[in-house]
């Protein structure tokens, strides 16, 4: 799961997805601190909430969170390992979460934010169950741009899940002023990702 922003050429229209913005602050000291960690909750807290808001708005029913007393705990674990990583100025490095679920007809291909199939960034592509024992197929995709006018660097990773045309998708974000950076980063947000995933699970009834 190596980014390189020179094999990124997933274009990531992401406007029609909800997002929530924290900035990366580091830390001074490598133990977290308790105001770090406060921070953190509380980023968790708006993000597990705009989670639910956004399954209730978007996903028709198809898709629902599960153990959500437990999903802003979880988050904020790994929230605080990115806002305090490394030692770059406040600012430098800001971090984002997006989410969007939508249905396509038989056949059509989705439009915005999504893994499509077979793209370079792919990391993997395979069906799994979810935490309720259905089945979906899971896509988990890398993508990157860079901004024409300040040079700024925005790196994400999408976890999506599906099933007979019913989307699911989680995109976490890294925007900052160099690739290194960026990666290592990013891949420290990638397991906050995955949680949000396990808390969501599918609706057969909903077919």
């Amino acid at each position: 799961m190596i980014l390189s922003l020179a094999l990124l050429a997933l274009a990531l229209d992401t406007q029609d997805a909800q997002t929530a913005q924290a900035p990366v602050t580091p830390q001074a000291e490598q133990e977290i601190s308790d105001e770090a960690r406060a921070a953190a909750y509380a980023y968790a807290q708006q993000i597990a909430g705009f989670a639910a808001e956004t399954v209730e708005r978007e996903a028709g029913g198809h898709y629902a969170l599960i153990n959500t007393e437990t999903l802003a705990a979880e988050l904020a674990e790994h929230f605080a390992v990115v806002m305090t990583y490394g030692d770059a100025e406040p600012g430098d490095y800001n971090m984002e979460m997006r989410a969007t679920f939508f249905s396509v007809a038989e056949g059509a291909t989705p439009s915005g934010m999504y893994c499509a199939e077979g793209v370079p960034s792919t990391m993997v592509d395979q069906t799994v169950e979810d935490s309720a024992g259905n089945a979906l197929r899971f896509r988990g995709c890398w993508g990157g741009e860079q901004d024409a006018e300040t040079g700024r660097l925005t790196a994400g990773v999408i976890y999506q899940m599906d099933r007979n045309g019913h989307y699911a998708l989680y995109q976490g974000l890294i925007d900052g002023p160099d690739e290194e950076g960026l990666r290592e980063r990013l891949l420290l947000l990638e397991p906050a990702i995955g949680v949000l995933v396990t808390h969501t699970v599918f609706v057969p009834e909903s077919e």
